[in-house]
């Protein structure tokens, strides 16, 4: 066992008690600054402190884990973030072992960025104690291959995909930033395709924080105020609770709303609450606002296969406030934030869509989803509900539920709403 200072910048928020060979976090031995902490651990609620630390270890799931850990002659994703002392690309928290003078200066990232863009990047450290080498690598999280690289003046993150022969999580991703683009919604991460050295093919997207600004998963808000009263939905409850922490109530629900429409749109499976969350100074720790819309990968069916039946597309299992995507669109309280009118064309996401050749046979059933979703959202924003839309489709297309072009009902469906 070893204690560490668990910092934020140089500020000490708490001692604390590793495991150096498991990498745990074994118990906080005190508090020093409240505010320095987690946000999920503060107001009396250290015990969140050891799901923090958990959460910020590459996951074991990840695809190149086995590559991370044996580099570092380490057995778990917790002992190569306890190596690489806690330190992460989108904040400032870090741990520093007890008796040893580290400055935040000498090991931030952003303070100092590599001299070349190495794919694998990693930042050298010469101390007092020891000759290290870290990596953001050790806290990146997601379950895909991901590097970071400093490239013209600036971090981007390179994500691969699940399969090294096909890369569809990587188009999706370019798919939405087009989406995005296209609505002049500016809140978002732009993604654009890249090739691997090993002649794959990923994605790439800017760094979204920096020295002065830093990420707050929404995971650790609802840490914070679990079992706190509150009225309505899941999504009213985050915005109750942002706004309890200082951030714009109408800022972080239309950011919410928007965000949620367009990964129905997309049918983006994977929107849990650490993949989306929200920006506060680092230096005053006031907030910003919402982080901008990232990691849309997991979209447009990208593990294969379809529907079998329109009925499907109301009703797809997901990782995010709720588990199915109409629970989540009927508390979507302002669709129209999202302009059907203004979206990539056919022809723009279909040219995407078929740069990978395995995807290319899929890409015009692919659309029609698409296409599908969007008209359930013009639906909504004529105020039905998405059970009522689902049952006046349902009445439009009549025997033909089978039909090989569903979208060809909802003629009739906005033909019975003007009856």
């Amino acid at each position: 066992m070893k204690v560490y200072f668990l910092k934020h910048k140089d500020n000490i928020a708490a001692e604390i008690l590793f495991n150096e060979v498991t990498g745990g976090l074994e118990s906080v031995i005190s508090v020093v600054d409240e505010k320095a902490l987690p946000i999920c651990s503060q107001d009396g609620h250290t015990e969140n402190l050891e799901a923090w630390w958990y959460n910020r270890a590459v996951p074991r799931s990840r695809s190149d884990i086995r590559k991370l850990l044996d580099r570092e002659h380490v057995q778990t994703s917790q002992s190569l973030l306890l190596n690489n002392l806690g330190l992460s690309m989108t904040d400032a928290f870090w741990v520093c072992p007890a008796g040893h003078e580290i400055k935040w200066e000498e090991v931030s990232f952003h303070l100092n960025p590599p001299a070349s863009g190495d794919q694998e990047m990693v930042q050298g450290f010469q101390g007092t104690w020891w000759s290290a080498q870290f990596t953001p690598a050790a806290s990146t999280g997601g379950e895909l291959r991901k590097n970071w690289t400093f490239t013209n003046g600036r971090f981007e993150l390179l994500k691969g995909n699940l399969s090294a022969y096909y890369f569809q999580q990587s188009l999706n991703e370019v798919i939405a930033s087009k989406v995005h683009e296209a609505q002049g919604y500016g809140n978002y991460v732009p993604y654009h395709l890249v090739r691997f050295k090993d002649g794959s093919m990923g994605c790439a997207c800017p760094c979204f924080t920096n020295e002065h600004v830093e990420l707050v998963p929404a995971w650790e808000i609802f840490a914070k105020h679990r079992g706190e009263a509150h009225e309505g939905s899941m999504l009213d409850a985050y915005v109750s609770y942002a706004e309890a922490e200082g951030f714009d109530r109408q800022s972080v629900r239309n950011h919410i709303d928007y965000m949620f429409t367009t990964d129905f749109l997309l049918s983006n499976t994977d929107r849990h609450s650490s993949n989306h969350g929200l920006l506060r100074n680092s230096d005053s720790l006031e907030a910003i606002g919402p982080a901008p819309v990232f990691d849309t990968g997991n979209s447009m069916f990208h593990l294969g296969g379809g529907i079998s039946s329109f009925h499907d597309l109301f009703h797809l299992r997901v990782s995010s406030l709720y588990d199915t995507e109409d629970e989540i669109m009927d508390n979507v309280r302002n669709p129209s934030l999202v302009d059907i009118s203004k979206l990539p064309s056919k022809e723009e996401i279909l040219s995407i869509l078929k740069k990978d050749p395995v995807v290319a046979p899929s890409a015009e059933r692919l659309y029609s989803y698409f296409e599908f979703k969007a008209n359930i959202i013009l639906a909504r924003q004529r105020g039905l509900t998405m059970r009522q839309i689902e049952d006046r489709i349902a009445s439009a297309m009549g025997d033909d539920e089978e039909r090989t072009d569903i979208n060809k009902a909802w003629s009739a469906f906005w033909g019975s709403l003007e009856a």
